[in-house]
């Protein structure tokens, strides 16, 4: 089960499977920046999920 944690108003913290990542939210533009989708995706595939 994944937990999902707004740590203040620019960041939030995700654990999945026992792996923590926290990640800025893109602001002032909705979209995610190339390393900030490099880094969800390395999350993701620590925790064992595949594309």
């Amino acid at each position: 089960m994944a937990c999902i944690r707004s740590v203040d108003l620019s960041r939030v913290r995700f654990e999945l499977n026992g792996v923590v990542a926290t990640f800025h939210r893109p602001h002032p533009d909705k979209e995610a920046k190339p390393y900030q989708v490099r880094d969800a995706r390395a999350f993701l595939e620590q925790t064992g999920v595949t594309p």
